[in-house]
């Protein structure tokens, strides 16, 4: 973008934002009687009042919120529309209409007003929204925003829970790993502020993700511990539903006495609070255990008490749950006609009330029983059924989706007509006196921003040259290291040719000297039986002189100081094939490694060709060098 489309950008930017900051400060109230000020304080205590009431009483909530944003409308304040916008999403929020709230949590983020405190907080409530809309990276999106302004405010307890919601967002995704360092860095936060409820809490949800993970002996650890704290504590409920989430764990390892034991202890409790839903879900429990550990009257009777409570509390999905149970518990018994009974009664109520998972589920199970008691045709007609509801589901759920991203796009479609058409107003009312001070403003700031950016663009002509001076100076000192080094491996590759030169003359003055050695040699014991030969001790003492010549160590010693400044580790290596090498298969091994010939090699080693061969026939075996392996390839791979 060129200078003068930016120029033009932020003065046209300047203008709409001053102009709208203006109008706010200047606007009147438009309620009859009251003053600015007065106006003021009956907003504030409006606000005040709607947040005593969230918890005690979140119906006047919402509705106090709605007068509390009707007023802010009618000012045209946008701090006040802020905090408006924000209780009224709070109250939908614990009210549990998810929609509604998530609509006003994007209506304060369109504001664009600066609230840390508040922003925080309704990114943090949209982490649990994105999430239950299954928008998971944006919900994990929603968490880094709103750890970064609590960070920035100080609020370490606001930290803390936006992590232990990003949690759990982790653990739908499934990524385990990234939940659980969330959890535990959230422990540490409330063991520094010696929070034990929170404790209790946390530690309880890392028992749980353990529990998804599949890793029971850490799931039971983090439980056990979360029932320690409540106990200590006594916090009933929280002490409850650990050993709930317990006994499931040792229920699923067929450990039915303990299972008995947790589910029963997390009833007993459940009945003191006198929470009927978790007193139902606490008998229905131990009404399955009990089936399974042969007190089967007692089980059914504590299934049909659960049923009684949620069918006192209207709770109709988990009537649904315990008919299944009751099935699976008749199951357990082998009678099949009380089984198909019970599946075909959660079947029925299911499809009453439009329960698809609960009809999913006894379908299944109506297929099974008949399949396995060889009523085929019942089975076949269940099957049938079954398949049905699951491709309508699927069919269902992908139309539901469509339907709410056309919901959505008309809510943004409506909001930005509306936004529109208030931007017009606002717009129509101003005056030539608040435009000439706002053009004032304007030129002073445009003048300053041409100065900032000048004085910018001057500074990053500077460093950009300093960076092409510092890249020039380390380019000259690669270059210098790369010469330093090609020198370095010059006169390595000279040393190397020059040993590799004595080594091969040595091997050849060797090879020289013992040729004429054994040319002396032979001379001599051909004299030495020649009847002419009249000096036959001066003679064999010349010839002993002679092989002591050939049989020399020094000139070997001297070779293989040569030869192991060229080769390093050779002999080592031969050593760790095989310890037992003798030092004439070392000597070997060196004149097979120099490629000399086996009359060569022969006349070093003072022996003869035939000898020769048969010595590195041996050396091969010595090496486990196979028949059809050549030995001359393998000692030069060393």
């Amino acid at each position: 973008m060129s200078g003068k489309r930016i120029t033009l950008f932020i003065f046209v930017s300047m203008v709409f934002v001053l102009t709208t900051m203006v109008k706010t400060v200047l606007c009147l109230p438009q309620e009859t009687g009251l003053s600015h000020a007065q106006y003021h304080s009956t907003f504030d205590d409006l606000i005040q009042k709607i947040e005593a009431e969230q918890e005690s009483n979140t119906q006047q909530a919402l509705t106090d919120s709605k007068q509390a944003l009707q007023r802010a409308q009618n000012s045209r304040n946008n701090n006040w529309l802020l905090q408006a916008y924000y209780e009224t999403g709070k109250a939908y929020y614990l009210l549990g209409y998810l929609d509604s709230c998530y609509y006003y949590a994007t209506q304060s983020l369109a504001l664009n007003i600066p609230n840390d405190t508040i922003t925080a907080d309704i990114y943090t409530r949209l982490i649990i929204l994105e999430r239950n809309y299954g928008h998971y990276d944006k919900a994990v999106q929603m968490g880094d925003k709103a750890l970064v302004l609590y960070r920035k405010t100080g609020d370490s307890a606001g930290v803390a829970e936006a992590m232990l919601n990003r949690a759990n967002v982790y653990r739908f995704q499934g990524k385990f790993k990234y939940a659980l360092n969330d959890l535990f860095t959230v422990l540490k936060i409330y063991e520094l502020q010696h929070d034990s409820s929170h404790i209790s809490r946390t530690i309880g949800n890392i028992g749980n993700l353990y529990m998804d993970i599949g890793k029971p002996e850490k799931a039971k650890k983090y439980l056990l511990e979360a029932i320690k704290y409540a106990t200590f504590l006594g916090y009933d409920t929280r002490y409850a539903d650990p050993l709930n989430n317990y006994g499931a764990l040792v229920y699923d390892e067929q450990k039915y006495d303990s299972a008995y034991f947790y589910f029963d202890s997390a009833k007993r409790i459940y009945e003191k609070t006198g929470k009927p839903d978790a007193i139902a879900t606490g008998y229905e429990n131990v009404g399955v255990t009990q089936v399974y550990l042969n007190q089967k009257e007692q089980g059914f009777k504590n299934l049909h008490h659960a049923y009684r409570i949620f069918d006192s509390l209207n709770l109709i999905k988990d009537k649904v749950s315990v008919l299944l149970d009751m099935g699976l518990a008749f199951k357990k018994t082998g009678n099949n006609d009380s089984v198909i009974y019970y599946y075909l009664k959660s079947y029925e109520l299911s499809k009453a009330i439009g329960y698809n998972y609960g009809k999913k589920l006894s379908l299944f199970n109506l297929y099974q029983t008949t399949k396995n008691i060889g009523n085929y045709k019942s089975s076949l007609k269940w099957h049938e059924l079954y398949t049905k509801l699951k491709d309508s589901l699927e069919s269902e759920n992908l139309q539901e989706n469509l339907q709410e991203l056309e919901a959505k796009y008309q809510t943004v479609k409506q909001e930005k007509t509306i936004l529109e058409l208030r931007e017009k107003e606002l717009i129509e009312k101003s005056n030539r006196r608040f435009l000439l001070s706002l053009l004032i403003v304007v030129v002073s700031l445009t003048i300053f921003l041409m100065l900032f950016f000048w004085l910018k663009r001057k500074k990053d002509i500077e460093i950009n040259q300093q960076k092409m001076l510092t890249l020039k100076q380390e380019k000259n000192l690669a270059e210098a290291q790369i010469t330093q080094k090609e020198l370095e491996a010059e006169k390595l590759q000279t040393d190397i040719e020059f040993k590799t030169r004595q080594l091969a003359g040595h091997a050849l003055n060797m090879i020289q000297k013992n040729k004429l050695l054994q040319s002396i040699s032979t001379n001599i014991e051909e004299r030495l039986l020649s009847p002419e030969c009249t000096e036959k001790e001066a003679m064999k003492q010349i010839l002993r002189v002679v092989q002591q010549g050939l049989n020399i160590e020094k000139d070997w010693d001297l070779f293989k100081i040569y030869f192991e400044q060229i080769n390093e580790r050779f002999f080592d290596k031969l050593k760790e094939i095989n310890p037992s090498l003798t030092s004439n298969d070392f000597r070997l091994c060196a004149l097979t490694k120099l490629n000399l010939s086996i009359k060569e090699m022969a006349s070093v080693l003072n022996i003869s060709p035939d000898s020769l061969k048969n010595a590195r026939y041996r050396l091969k075996k010595k090496l486990h060098l196979r028949s059809n392996e050549s030995l001359n390839v393998f000692i030069n791979s060393l």
